[in-house]
């Protein structure tokens, strides 16, 4: 009996395996026992697998009691009460499997990863409902067991791509576990970590942040600061305030955990590399880029020395190095690094791993940047379709794709091919994951560039003013995305003759972006190359030209004199210097 609650943390199959050689035991001829249990015993296993669902659906009682006998079946029922009563396991801390797991050398599965990898996601999650429906039947709809396999069913669901019906879940789940086991159990705890991812996919970011800080000080108090769990929701956190646009309290928090990964495991755990990777990804979103590529060049010769070059976590932080090279305009280094982990992780992981996927979306991406629109066209086609056919039309990742090559049709001026899926993406996302998720407002504004591209400015121009409205009240004033939406409405202004209300957002988002990122940030340079545009066509020439010549200075400090991003501001500053020549100015 001891053994059965911990069996639902394992592989469904396993179960089923357990109930198959019990069925062997006790009903073959051929094997009346065995030499670890005897066919009585076996009886026994097996009636109250049949009672409780284990391994196969409930069954009827007659179904059972056809093998026991009266004493026997007085023993399945004391362990099923036995099962009833029992408490979820405390985490065994100074197990050898956990000591072993904080050395970095046994990782514990993700099951519903494993499932998705495998092929068996959609088996895993009808066996998973079943055994919800035959556990609550058993013990009662608050008993732990069920909370766990509602909590597994729903990593699956996020998995699949069916976020909200997994939200819904862990939300009744944690609901249930506060009032069961209590807001400081650690159960409880797990679960809230669990609709924290889900509810961060859901671009829910405000009840994230209040659900990582709820676990973050269980963890603490019950594990401590130290332990991989607490350490893995600060990261977690570290991760929202970055969406949130809070550059300064993400880097703070990703530095201390780092700190105590690197004195309390060691500079070559996996988990301090990963870490590391997660700090890199926030100072180039900063863009500190030589800072970035400095950490990234070092995590990889770390990662490869001790994990080997193969290894999935050195072929993730080498993806990242890739996008940072992609970043500041080497693109020739980027494909290089971009072709090598996508040979390594088709090797690996195969053709269809999310992993491998991924790689090819950020060799598309590089081709694009290269303005190879022939090549990079031809991998998101396909790609659009491998991710429909493994993930599903309405998966995150495979609407992911079909945006980025409508961003394709766009740039090759295929305006109607980009129109017609932008335009259903929108109405896709509004309906899965609703008006203001993040994912549907980035589908609104490319749409909205589109339009603009088409010269359709009041369509556009309605479309970027709703969503200035929007993300400030769902992002913040003062958050990247309102500002890129500011700064495209107010560049719809500017097409549409409307240049002192251009003027004046134009000017209001470089205000805020030098507030939040500073003066050589990539946005805040694109601002300054924004502005100074709107500035010419008011004909305010000097002024115009002394913002493009400093936007030029900051860019080649910030970025590298041969950044293919400045080329547009110093190809402007040529033709107004010729313009004043010409005209004696």
């Amino acid at each position: 009996m001891r053994s059965i609650p911990s069996l639902y943390k394992a592989e469904f199959r396993l179960r089923s395996c357990i109930v198959t050689a019990l069925e062997t035991i006790v009903f073959s001829s051929l094997t009346p026992g065995c030499k670890h249990i005897s066919t009585a015993e076996a009886a026994i296993q097996l009636a109250l697998c049949y009672k409780i669902g284990f391994g196969r659906p409930l069954c009827k009682e007659e179904e059972w009691r056809a093998f026991i006998d009266n004493v026997q079946n007085d023993v399945v029922e004391h362990q099923v009460q036995a099962i009833r009563n029992s408490r979820p396991p405390i985490s065994e801390i100074g197990s050898l499997p956990a000591q072993i797991h904080l050395q970095g050398f046994l990782q514990y599965i993700n099951l519903a990863r494993y499932y998705d990898e495998a092929g068996l996601a959609h088996e895993a999650s009808k066996v998973y409902r079943r055994e919800i429906q035959d556990i609550e039947h058993a013990f009662g709809e608050d008993h732990w067991i069920g909370l766990n396999l509602r909590c597994e069913l729903a990593e699956l669901l996020d998995d699949e791509g069916q976020s909200q019906e997994a939200q819904e879940l862990l939300t009744q789940v944690v609901e249930t576990s506060k009032r069961v086991l209590g807001a400081e159990n650690l159960d409880t705890a797990t679960s809230m970590a669990s609709l924290a991812l889900v509810s961060y996919k859901q671009g829910e970011w405000n009840r994230t942040e209040d659900l990582n800080l709820h676990v973050i000080e269980t963890r603490k108090r019950v594990l401590g600061e130290a332990h991989p769990s607490t350490l893995s929701t600060m990261s977690n956190l570290a991760l929202i305030y970055r969406e949130q646009g809070r550059w300064q309290e993400a880097e703070e928090l990703e530095r201390r955990v780092l700190a105590i990964r690197k004195r309390v495991f060691g500079p070559e755990h996996p988990g301090t590399l990963i870490t590391f990777a997660d700090l890199v990804s926030i100072t180039s979103a900063q863009g500190r880029w030589e800072e970035a590529e400095a950490m990234s060049l070092e995590a990889v010769e770390t990662s490869r020395r001790f994990l080997g070059e193969k290894h999935r976590d050195t072929l993730t932080i080498e993806a990242n190095l890739a996008w940072i090279y992609q970043s500041q305009g080497r693109l020739a280094e980027a494909e290089e690094l971009n072709l090598r982990v996508l040979g390594a992780r088709k090797v690996a992981l195969g053709e269809d791993h999310p992993d491998t996927l991924a790689t090819v979306n950020n060799l598309a991406s590089t081709y694009s940047e290269q303005g190879r629109w022939n090549e990079a066209e031809k991998i998101q086609e396909d790609l659009v379709q491998t991710r429909r056919r493994v993930l599903g039309d309405e998966h995150p990742d495979t609407l992911t794709s079909m945006g980025n090559l409508a961003s394709t049709y766009s740039k090759q001026g295929r305006w109607n091919h980009a129109v017609e899926i932008q335009e259903d993406l929108v109405e896709t996302r509004k309906r899965v994951l609703g008006d203001e998720h993040p994912d549907t407002l980035t589908s609104l504004s490319n749409l909205a560039s589109t339009y603009s591209s088409q010269g359709l400015w009041l369509d556009a121009g309605e479309l970027q003013e709703g969503l200035v409205k929007t993300r400030k009240k769902v992002l913040g004033e003062q958050h990247t995305h309102t500002l890129i939406s500011m700064s495209n409405l107010a560049s719809t202004y500017s097409k549409q003759g409307r240049c002192l209300d251009a003027e004046e957002v134009k000017t209001l988002a470089l205000e805020t972006r030098r507030a939040v990122f500073g003066e050589q940030h990539p946005e805040t340079l694109r601002s300054m190359h924004d502005l100074a545009l709107v500035l010419e066509s008011l004909g305010r020439d000097d002024e115009a030209i002394a913002l493009m010549e400093r936007c030029l200075e900051l860019g080649r400090r910030a970025l590298g004199p041969q950044h293919p991003h400045l080329r547009p501001p110093s190809d402007a500053l040529d033709r107004w210097r010729e313009k004043n020549r010409e005209t004696g100015v």
